[in-house]
């Protein structure tokens, strides 16, 4: 195949997969994009997948000098054969689910075979940053967000009780509560900083792309970039504790345009610092090939042909393919109706009786949703149990059941023990845990029932399995008993058996 040919059959190839991939273009991931764009400092960002596209482009288009000089290179098939193998497997089940997450994963995937069919290693590799920031187009599933957001609010409630004690104020940490003398603030899940961490480290990505230094300087600013998102969030809570009645603590955009004007200040403030520590290397000069003697450079001689052979043909007949299931293929249609979600508790549990409903505390769940629940207390003999019953009927990928906020009943619930345990006849590995609010110690059970590990949940979420054929029929549940329990060991035993003989009468009325 001459150079004409080569030329022509990869710029037919990149025409036609870039339409086999239009659909991205209008991809909108949430049926509801969020009110404006200072939302974006505060929630998740992958609302928004156009933005992050546009800035891959930007960085390919700002690295084509050295996507130029890679294209000398003699390209690797067999390297190229597995990610080309995984990204058409996704495209077809992204398309037959109708789930445009995974067909971004396709296009990743694809676009590093393509690369390495046609130019080799150095090429693909050039891609990799531009690849890192599409990567944050990508929905975190809930199973991961509800585990941050939970982790992190604990963890900017922890910091920020200890700098609001260095000025002076005497205040004090409850679970995610921070209250004092004039003080009373609730740490909810947009204020953990997950937003922040998600812009600065997808900022940090993009400024070591566009500004090339040396790979490991390059590494300890991306990881630093959490960090530092994390200290600034920090101090905007503290701001608004400080002073909750200022315009600051009112107007979420100003907060979010200060805060990340300070991270980025910040970010280029470490790059200082890594870049005395590991400056860049000189450029070195370029490399001079040798020379046939008709003055062809040899490499790529050797490049042209491998381009040219019969796997580019294969390549390019693949893309039309999908260009055409992207057109005609059919969707998966899921059934009309899903399991009935059964939340009807009896008033009586063999001996305890319904004693009264209890109140959900929905802004300390926040992102945690269920799709039904049920929250009474009964009570024995003077004896009480609460029991919380969340169901998720698995219709909706972006939300989880999974959550280390099942563990207590609400805000102010700080943990101070916990451990496995069995709560027969069920047969679910169940947790205990140890809680308090001020003075008044609770004991609780909680466990999962239809739900696997979380590297498998999470795996299913990404791939959309249970928005598929291969999808649970059953829907998944959290149930937690909680009791109040006494200062000494004995009171902690008679609280455990309470729990232990209310599981039981539960799993008659359940069929647990």
């Amino acid at each position: 195949m001459d150079n004409g040919s080569q030329r022509l059959l990869l710029v037919a190839s990149a025409v036609i997969g870039g339409l086999a991939f239009w659909r991205l273009l209008i991809w909108v991931p949430t049926k509801v994009l969020m009110a404006s764009y200072n939302s974006w400092f505060f929630v998740p960002i992958d609302a928004y997948p156009q933005m992050i596209f546009a800035m891959a482009a930007a960085m390919v288009f700002h690295r084509r000098g050295q996507l130029r000089e890679a294209m000398e290179d003699r390209g690797s098939p067999a390297l190229a054969a597995l990610p080309l193998l995984i990204g058409v497997a996704l495209f077809l089940w992204g398309h037959y689910v109708d789930t445009m997450s995974v067909v971004l994963l396709s296009f990743m995937f694809v676009s590093l075979g393509a690369s390495l069919l046609w130019y080799g290693v150095r090429f693909a590799k050039t891609l990799l940053l531009p690849l890192a920031v599409l990567a944050f187009a990508f929905p975190i599933p809930a199973t991961l967000t509800n585990q941050a957001f939970a982790g992190l609010r604990v963890a900017t409630a922890t910091h920020a009780t200890a700098l609001l004690s260095l000025t002076g104020l005497s205040v004090i940490r409850e679970g995610n509560l921070i209250h004092g003398s004039g003080v009373l603030a609730h740490v909810i899940d947009t204020c953990s900083g997950l937003g922040f961490i998600q812009v600065l480290t997808l900022a940090a990505v993009f400024y070591v792309g566009w500004f090339p230094a040396r790979t490991l300087r390059g590494a300890l600013l991306i990881a630093v970039a959490p960090a530092i998102a994390f200290v600034f969030n920090l101090a905007r809570v503290c701001v608004i504790i400080l002073d909750p009645s200022s315009d600051l603590s009112e107007t979420h955009a100003m907060q979010g345009w200060l805060v990340f004007g300070g991270s980025i200040s910040g970010l280029l403030f470490a790059d200082f610092v890594l870049g005395r520590w590991l400056p860049n290397r000189p450029p070195q000069a370029p490399r001079s090939e040798p020379e046939d003697t008709q003055g062809i450079s040899l490499p790529s001689a050797s490049g042209d042909r491998a381009r040219g052979g019969p796997a580019a043909v294969v390549l390019a007949g693949l893309l039309v393919a999908m260009l055409g299931v992207s057109v005609w293929m059919p969707s998966w249609t899921p059934p009309e109706t899903r399991p009935k979600l059964d939340t009807n508790l009896p008033a009586k549990l063999g001996p305890w009786k319904l004693d009264r409903e209890m109140a959900i505390d929905r802004n300390f769940l926040w992102t945690v949703r269920f799709h039904k629940q049920v929250y009474r207390q009964y009570e024995r003999d003077g004896e009480v149990v609460a029991v919380f019953i969340g169901y998720d009927d698995r219709s909706d990928r972006r939300r989880s059941p999974i959550s280390p906020k099942n563990a207590v009943p609400g805000r102010g619930y700080e943990i101070v023990e916990r451990g496995p345990v069995a709560v027969p006849p069920w047969t679910s590995k169940a947790e205990w845990v140890l809680s308090r609010v001020g003075s008044i110690r609770f004991l609780s059970f909680y466990w999962y029932e239809g739900t696997e590990s979380l590297a498998r949940e999470t795996l299913r979420a990404v791939l959309a399995l249970d928005q598929s054929p291969l999808g649970r029929t059953q829907p998944a549940r959290v149930i937690r008993l909680t009791a109040t329990v006494g200062q000494t060991p004995r009171a902690r035993e008679e609280a455990k058996a309470r729990l232990h003989d209310f599981a039981a009468s539960l799993a008659e009325a359940l069929g647990g």
